[in-house]
């Protein structure tokens, strides 16, 4: 139950990061595209360090708190360390980073591909429902993301309107993948309980086999020679101890 319950926990962390990473690319694009003159990439690296470093940080408190060092198979330390790692370089390198801000963005981007990759591989073990959707918006996501990092002949550059509204939709596109992936995992669980149900109304009750009237009376007839059987036996070595015992008294008087 405990292991259960750390697993749902993490599950719940990591759902909570793609979420407001998918809604950070949306309001980020719209801000981009809206207002273009007032996006600052220098700030925005500022600031996204400080989140990254906060969170790093929690990840190792609660390593600590939580005691999840006792699960050979928890990585939140090193993940916190990363993390926090990452938003340290990001706050003190924030004016390089702010130049190349597609740059940025793009690995952003890349990391909220990945997951939607993640999302849509496990819809298609589940039952397949939705996965050429998933997959198609992962893999456009994920194409935007790489074109972002390489920025072949300054493409995105020269383009800023393009590049804003690609980075809107692709957390749009992240937000999608993960609603569908938890519509998939609910309805599968509620499929597997009425199967469960089901199973179990159907399956057949197996009656025991009762005594016959005419065996009973020779098992009650029976059982108190059983019973008498073994007290029986400790009267003969009663017995055939007292003799003994009388001798030996005699002989140490």
């Amino acid at each position: 139950m405990m292991k259960r319950e750390m697993t749902e926990k993490r599950s719940y962390e990591g759902v909570v990061v793609v979420v407001l990473l998918s809604i950070a690319l949306i309001v980020v694009g719209g801000m981009m595209f809206w207002y273009p003159e007032r996006v600052r990439f220098d700030t925005f690296c500022q600031t996204a360090g400080v989140v990254l470093t906060a969170f790093g940080v929690v990840k190792i408190c609660l390593y600590f708190i939580q005691q999840r060092y006792r699960s050979i198979m928890d990585y939140s330390f090193t993940a916190g360390l990363i993390i926090a790692s990452a938003g340290v370089s990001g706050i003190a390198n924030a004016e390089a980073l702010g130049a190349n801000g597609t740059r940025f963005l793009g690995m952003l981007v890349l990391a909220d591909a990945v997951v939607m990759i993640q999302y849509a591989l496990q819809i298609k073990i589940m039952d397949g429902k939705g996965f050429l959707a998933a997959a198609l918006m992962a893999a456009g996501v994920y194409v935007f993301a790489m074109l972002a990092i390489a920025e072949p002949g300054g493409l995105f550059e020269r383009n800023q309107t393009v590049f804003s509204l690609l980075t809107a939709v692709s957390g749009v596109f992240g937000l999608v993948t993960m609603g569908l992936t938890w519509l998939r995992s609910r309805s599968l669980k509620r499929e597997e309980e009425r199967d469960s149900r089901r199973l179990l109304e159907e399956e057949p009750v197996v009656d025991m086999p009762l005594l016959e009237p005419e065996t009973v009376p020779e098992l009650s007839a029976q059982e108190p020679e059983m019973l008498s059987e073994p007290f029986s036996q400790e009267r003969e070595a009663v017995a055939e101890l007292s003799p003994h015992s009388s001798e030996m008294m005699e002989e140490e008087i």
